[in-house]
């Protein structure tokens, strides 16, 4: 019996210094692992709230547009009012009293205004073709410390990011087509405005825009925490007027790293 108990106490000896061996590597290699997502957290945002509001994407949008007419400029006016709409009469000379005062002769000065020229005509039923470049923008200064978060459960650092801004179209003005007559080119660019402003913010350009964008602030933090080797962490970015699709947090996202 006695023979068995000391192969037995040695046995759960090194049992018990294995398993706390690796109990302890576990330990420091999650607290390296904490330390490292932090560093790189706190790096990359840094260095995407220094780029400010930057251009994500670019797109390009054709409106069909109806010149939209310029207001009828104001009726010149033909002739200036009196200074104080008339003179003060001169007072009245008391009897006895000559008056020395010279007559002061007042002369109506005519205000003459060159008449401002009529808005050039906008054919009936005429349209124009209006291509135009959007560019999508994503204000960095906006993100905050709590709008990137680890999750440990998922592994997953999740961000959150700002909803993209519109740039005013840059209308293309070289290759504007007209149809069924001509048009003065600032009534085809008020025309067109909406309609392109409209193409915008419609989901397949603005899907394809929140994509691109989405895609770049994965790899600035992805490659960073490949280098810093937190191998099985996964970034999923979300926009904050996207609703939030539990499935696809869970699963890292479509372009999860």
């Amino acid at each position: 019996m006695k023979k068995l108990i000391v192969p037995i106490i040695i046995g759960l000896v090194m049992f018990g210094a294995a398993f706390g061996g690796a109990f302890y590597f576990f330990r420091s290699d999650k607290a390296r692992q904490e330390a490292a997502i932090k560093a790189v957290t706190a790096t990359v945002l840094e260095t995407l709230q220094k780029q400010g509001k930057a251009v994500v994407y670019t797109g390009r949008v054709v409106a069909v547009a109806t010149p939209e007419a310029a207001a009828p400029a104001p009726a010149p006016e033909t002739a200036a009012k009196n200074a104080g709409e008339a003179e003060a009469p001169a007072p009245a000379a008391h009897k006895g009293q000559a008056a020395h005062a010279p007559a002061v002769a007042h002369s109506e000065e005519v205000a003459t205004h060159e008449a401002a020229p009529a808005p050039a005509a906008v054919s009936a039923g005429a349209y124009a073709i209006v291509p135009a470049t959007v560019r999508y923008e994503l204000d960095f200064k906006a993100l905050r410390n709590k709008d990137v978060v680890w999750d440990e459960e998922a592994q997953a650092l999740k961000v959150t990011l700002p909803a993209l801004s519109i740039a005013e179209p840059a209308i293309d003005g070289a290759n504007i087509r007209h149809i069924g007559g001509a048009a003065p080119e600032d009534a085809v660019r008020r025309g067109a405005l909406g309609a392109l402003l409209e193409q915008a913010r419609e989901d397949a350009a603005l899907g394809q825009a929140r994509e691109t964008a989405r895609q770049m602030v994965e790899r600035a933090f992805a490659l960073p925490l490949l280098v810093e080797g937190v191998k099985k962490a996964k970034v999923v970015v979300r926009f904050a007027d996207e609703p939030v699709d539990e499935d696809e947090e869970e699963e890292g996202g479509a372009g999860g790293h």
